[in-house]
């Protein structure tokens, strides 16, 4: 058995992280036109920067945002630019936008790149991905991992350090149950964030704070944030009863491996692309303090 599916971008689904922190009041919008950052000889401006940043945060762009997230923000768009620049060495180009209509040219532009930027996955970095026996097989061992009581839980956790973190992802699974398992490997810190936060639990092993928290779930249904010593907490009840999948569950859990393997393959080839640009940012002409990857580059 093989399994296959879709690319899970990175740069599109690790919104939830970048929007998790914010303090503080609105930061300007930078001035019109500004030459904010240099990326291998190419030359972004603040208004592409800040369609980026429409299209990308949506609603959550009313919301204010720390220097920390908005660094974030502009790596994300750095990142994004090496993965435009390098799927056009592949020949490959966006479509022609709409003549008219009603969106602005610049958001259909920032759309248009983020689907040859979904392409260039799709075609290229993860064109002959797939899930092998072997991997599906081991994965479910995993699961079993020996004996396990008949009324533990199946759970997906995201666990995050602060209560705006633990706010917004709980806001964007509430919005998309099925999106759990990518918001935890966006944004959970524990060991199991790579699978999609999935555990299993033997009853009593959870903390009580924690237990509770999961125990009166139905399967599907989320948590309410729990506090603890480690972090902030989430959970989705996946099923009651022993570790060992059902039948039924190995194709959904072959998706779930092929999407941790995606995530994997394109975090490296954008940390390669990454490695390998000539990035030159005007932090002068930004309207917040940059502290992020290239906060060094003169």
């Amino acid at each position: 058995m093989r399994a296959r599916c879709l690319p899970l971008m990175v740069l599109t689904l690790s919104v939830g992280l970048l929007v998790s922190s914010s303090c503080g009041a609105q930061a300007p919008r930078a001035e019109s036109e500004s030459a904010i950052v240099t990326v291998n000889g190419r030359t972004l401006t603040s208004d592409q920067f800040n369609s980026f940043l429409d299209v990308k945060l949506g609603e959550f762009g009313r919301e204010p945002l720390s220097d920390r997230v908005r660094s974030e923000l502009f790596d994300e768009f750095v990142a994004r630019e090496v993965a435009l620049q390098d799927a056009r060495v592949y020949g490959l180009v966006s479509p022609a936008r709409p003549a008219t209509g009603p969106i602005a040219d610049a958001s259909l532009d920032e759309m248009a790149s983020d689907r040859l930027v979904q392409r260039y996955y799709r075609e290229v970095v993860l064109k002959d991905v797939a899930v092998t026996d072997e991997e599906l097989a081991a994965h479910l061992e995993m699961l079993r991992g020996g004996d396990c009581d008949a009324e533990g839980y199946m759970v997906r956790e995201i666990c995050v350090s602060s209560r705006d973190e633990a706010e917004a992802a709980r806001k964007m699974v509430l919005a998309n149950t099925e999106a759990f398992g990518e918001v935890a490997r966006t944004m959970s810190k524990t060991p199991t964030a790579q699978r999609g936060g999935l555990s299993y639990y033997d009853p009593g092993v959870l903390p009580p704070a924690l237990e509770s928290a999961v125990k009166p779930l139905s399967p599907g249904q989320i948590s309410r944030i729990v506090e603890t010593d480690y972090g902030y907490h989430i959970f989705r009840l996946e099923r009651r009863g022993s570790a060992a999948p059902p039948d039924g569950d190995r194709d959904r859990i072959a998706v779930d491996v092929l999407a941790s393997k995606n995530e994997r393959l394109v975090r490296a080839n954008v940390q390669r692309l990454l490695d390998g640009a000539n990035v030159s940012v005007h932090r002068d002409l930004l309207p917040f303090q940059y502290e992020g990857r290239f906060a060094s580059t003169k």
